[in-house]
């Protein structure tokens, strides 16, 4: 089981479903570091739970983007009580200056969200890096996560990514990783913002939490189109830096042969010379 019956995260997810029975939407956000765990330690089981245990529906694979397009395909098509995540909107938000975009979609998307009643998950380093309008009115909860464990093994102690068997010692008795998170609630939120209104460094700790938990590393079904999409994910990262990388423009010292001016440059694009003065390109020797 991703998430504990009896436990502090499936009894919030309840009220969640129950809240929703209201015919009121809820979005949450999940924050924390890089590294944290905040996908596989949070996101992917409180999926898994969501679908299983509370709408005993099969889990949806495509309920969970790592990109503002898979993000708005779930919203097209989702169903009520849905869920439609967004992983690593973070970098979405730093990527090609999206932060302005993501927070103009998710104003645009208020319409769609509340009518199908979505459940909208945003997985992001700092609260603070949304809209403040949109902090304040629509995000019904955050979940910050403060404390990753990896995999111990119980004979000498190594640390370690989930394997069958301890990489050292290669013992099979293996201590299952976990994070560590806090929940402040809507009323929460709002102390925050009011006590964070003057302070230059913006912090969620400024309030007790509501609920504080602990939850293990995911290793059920999502896990494996979880992965996928962090490797195509990886894959664009990759393309970008390569289209990057092949277009480069180094400043030369080379004399232009139509005007003679040394206002020259590489292009590693086209593998030539090119004048900035008269605009003439020629073949480097």
């Amino acid at each position: 089981m991703a998430v504990a019956e009896n436990s502090k995260l499936a009894r919030l997810l309840r009220k969640f479903h129950v809240y929703m029975k209201r015919q009121y939407d809820v979005c949450i956000c999940i924050v924390g570091g890089e590294g944290k765990g905040k996908s596989r330690g949070l996101l992917l089981p409180i999926i898994d739970y969501w679908y299983k245990s509370i709408l005993n529906r099969p889990v949806k694979t495509n309920s969970l983007g790592v990109s503002f397009e898979a993000f708005a395909t779930a919203l097209k098509t989702g169903e009520e009580f849905d869920i439609c995540a967004l992983d690593e909107a973070g970098e979405e938000m730093d990527r090609e200056n999206h932060r302005n975009t993501l927070n103009t979609i998710l104003f645009q998307a208020y319409t769609v969200i509340r009518e199908k009643l979505f459940f909208t998950i945003l997985v992001l380093p700092d609260f603070f890096d949304l809209n403040p309008r949109f902090r304040k009115r629509r995000v019904r909860g955050v979940f910050e996560v403060y404390k990753r464990k990896d995999y111990e093994c119980t004979s000498c102690g190594w640390e370690f990514v989930q394997r069958p068997e301890c990489p050292k010692c290669q013992c099979k008795k293996i201590k299952k990783g976990y994070i560590l998170w806090r929940y402040y609630s809507r009323q929460k939120l709002d102390e925050i913002i009011a006590k964070n209104q003057s302070r230059l460094i913006k912090r969620l700790s400024v309030v007790k939490p509501t609920y504080s938990g602990k939850s293990y590393k995911y290793d059920g079904p999502l896990l494996k189109p979880y992965a996928a999409l962090k490797k195509g994910k990886m894959d664009d990262a990759i393309n970008r830096i390569d289209k990057i990388t092949n277009t480069v423009e180094v400043t030369s010292n080379v004399k232009c042969p139509a005007c003679e001016s040394k206002d020259t440059r590489y292009v590693k694009k086209t593998d030539s010379m090119a004048c900035r003065r008269c605009g003439n390109e020629w073949k480097k020797d």
